[in-house]
């Protein structure tokens, strides 16, 4: 079936053409009598000064009597229902062309077939002749446009005091990976020759050949770019789309959102020893770096991450059974309602005391802890289970006090209420120490076998209401 649309800019030609489909179940979802609904879907194929573009589908799904039907001498309801679904895609096509033609933009079957896309997106049910005569805006955005757009709006959002940071809120460090990840996205479209490549055709194969891409790319050292990497790219692409969908650019849904690149960080804690502890507590330091110790020391008694840490100083301390607790909400996991309760040990009440309350400790950037850190372990020499020199880090601290409390015997369940997180899998992510949780169980068990019988538990008070005493840290 052929068409003309004759402008005073440039001539297009149309041609529908009706294609068997495979005879597949993804094709053939049958209808209630278990027929197939269709055995074949019409194509169109645009000519431009007798240059023709690649046949693209129209979605229009029918029966080849019915397509056939459109010739006959009594056309039946079918053949004129098909008829009308054609009319309709001839109109948006025309629609679009005209457009471009008033526009004064270069008519090019590329910039069509873009166009036309983009209103079969943003149509409603299918219905393209409402698409057409509700014509959105026509000019096709690129991926470099829409990441120009997201970055200057994420720069207004910068917040560097995680402690009031709102959840749609970022750290300057964060703002500054977008950079970083958004480098090899571009690398990716000058090697396909489309620096310019429109929002619009950005899908889950643009996603995987993008992923194989950097996975064959050599950093500036001739290393390969690790998993996270991957990860961190495809997820700014993910939140590319996400914005193109809030501006209007896309459809209702980013055809990215069920996308997951599988892999990551292997997770390497580096946990210290009860005896490390000790010592650096008393360990004769400078007073500023005897402060960063002590703080760092708080953290690690209270498995914290550095962002839950800097929450501590206004947290509440709560007084049960004689027992203090801290019972803080996760700073990096806001909107999943997981809350950190973890105990007050001996160890942090006397540097707590040292200090004269919580408010006492140094609440410093993560570059602040990372430097004098540096110099922390240089003066304490600390080793590992193999011997290595142990340089320390803030993150350290979390690994060191969830690793303690494996060894004293907490389970799944505990661990996970001290750690903070929804699986208790995560534990792998922080715990190590292998060969000193077993000895701790050995020893537990000779313990309860020598005194022939299981310790036992303290018995509750009798208190027919429990009381809780929650006061605000000094």
């Amino acid at each position: 079936m052929n068409n003309t649309l004759s402008r005073r800019c440039q001539t297009v030609r149309v041609r529908f053409e009706f294609r068997k489909t495979r005879a597949t179940k993804h094709n053939y979802a049958g209808t209630a009598d278990a027929l197939p609904d269709c055995d074949g879907c019409l194509y169109v194929k645009l000519y431009l000064n007798d240059i023709a573009c690649t046949p693209f589908s129209t979605r229009i799904k029918t029966f080849r009597s019915i397509w056939d039907g459109r010739k006959a001498l009594r056309v039946s309801q079918e053949s004129q229902a098909l008829t009308k679904q054609i009319v309709d895609f001839q109109t948006l096509i025309e629609t679009v062309h005209e457009e471009l033609c008033r526009s004064g933009r270069v008519v090019t079957l590329k910039a069509i077939q873009k166009n036309i896309f983009w209103l079969r997106k943003n149509s409603k049910k299918g219905d393209l002749s409402a698409a057409s005569s509700r014509l959105g805006p026509l000019e096709v955005v690129s991926l470099a446009t829409v990441y120009k757009e997201f970055r200057r709006i994420r720069s207004k959002m910068i917040q560097e005091n995680g402690i009031i940071r709102k959840p749609d809120e970022i750290s300057l460090g964060t703002y500054k990976t977008y950079g970083v990840r958004w480098r090899l996205i571009d690398r990716y479209l000058k090697h396909i020759g489309e620096p310019d490549y429109p929002v619009l055709d950005v899908n889950v194969a643009f996603a995987t050949n993008l992923q194989e891409f950097i996975i064959d790319q050599r950093k500036t050292t001739g290393m390969p770019y690790d998993s996270s990497t991957v990860r961190a790219v495809i997820t700014l692409l993910k939140s590319l789309l996400k914005y193109a969908v809030a501006k209007g650019y896309l459809g209702d849904k980013s055809p990215l959102s069920d996308y997951t690149v599988r892999g990551g960080s292997t997770p390497n804690p580096n946990p210290i020893t009860r005896e490390q502890l000790d010592y650096l507590e008393t360990l004769t330091l400078s007073p500023e770096l005897r402060a960063v110790c002590d703080s760092w020391m708080v953290a690690a008694e209270l498995c914290m991450h550095h962002a839950d840490y800097l929450k501590l100083q206004t947290a509440r301390i709560i007084d049960l059974e004689g027992e203090q607790f801290v019972q803080l909400s996760r700073t990096k996991q806001k909107g999943t309602r997981l809350k950190q309760t973890v105990f007050l040990t001996p160890r942090t009440q006397r540097i707590i005391l040292k200090y004269g309350g919580l408010s006492g400790l140094v609440y410093e950037d993560y570059n602040y802890f990372s430097k004098r850190l540096v110099k922390l372990s240089d003066q304490a020499r600390l080793v590992n289970e193999e011997g290595k020199l142990i340089k320390l880090r803030f993150g350290d601290a979390r690994d060191t006090g969830l690793t303690q409390w494996a060894i004293e015997g907490a389970n799944s369940v505990q661990l996970s209420t001290m750690g903070g997180w929804s699986k208790p899998s995560y534990s792998d992510r922080y715990i190590k120490n292998a060969l000193g949780i077993v000895s701790a169980l050995v020893k537990r068990t000779k313990e309860t076998v020598t005194s022939g019988s299981e310790v036992p538990q303290k018995p509750a008070p009798n208190r027919a209401h429990p009381f809780l005493h929650i006061h605000k840290a000094s």
